[in-house]
C-alpha cells in the first residue's frame, strides 16, 4: 500500500514539474519521439512472441515425454498372431505411444 501511495505521490509531482517548466526539462531528443516508443513495443511484442513458442515448444516434450512413461513399453499380452510355423510368424516390436505394430 506504501507503495502505490509513493507511486500517486511521484506522479503528482513530476506531472506539476513538467507543467511548470513547459514541459521542457528533459529533451525530446534524450527520451525519444512516438517512432522511439513504437520501435521498442514491437521489440517487446516480438520477443513475448518468441517466448511464448518456446514455452509451448517445452511443453509439447513435456507431455510427449510423460505420455512416454505412462504407455505400455511391452505388450507381450497381445496374441501372437495367426498359427503359422515360428520362422514364418511376423516380428513383432515394443510399442511406445505413436508406434504401429509392424509385421
Amino acid at each position: 500500500m506504501l507503495y502505490a501511495i509513493l507511486g500517486l505521490v511521484i506522479n503528482a509531482v513530476t506531472t506539476f514539474l513538467d507543467r511548470a517548466n513547459d514541459h521542457a526539462l528533459v529533451s525530446i531528443d534524450l527520451i525519444g519521439g512516438p517512432e522511439a516508443a513504437l520501435a521498442i513495443l514491437g521489440t517487446v511484442a516480438a520477443s513475448m512472441v518468441s517466448l511464448l513458442a518456446t514455452v509451448l515448444a517445452i511443453t509439447m516434450v513435456v507431455v510427449q515425454l510423460a505420455m512416454a512413461q505412462f504407455s505400455p513399453a511391452d505388450r507381450s499380452d497381445l496374441p501372437a498372431g495367426p498359427t503359422e510355423p515360428e520362422r514364418d510368424r511376423p516380428v513383432r516390436r515394443h510399442i511406445r505411444a505413436g508406434d504401429a505394430l509392424h509385421a
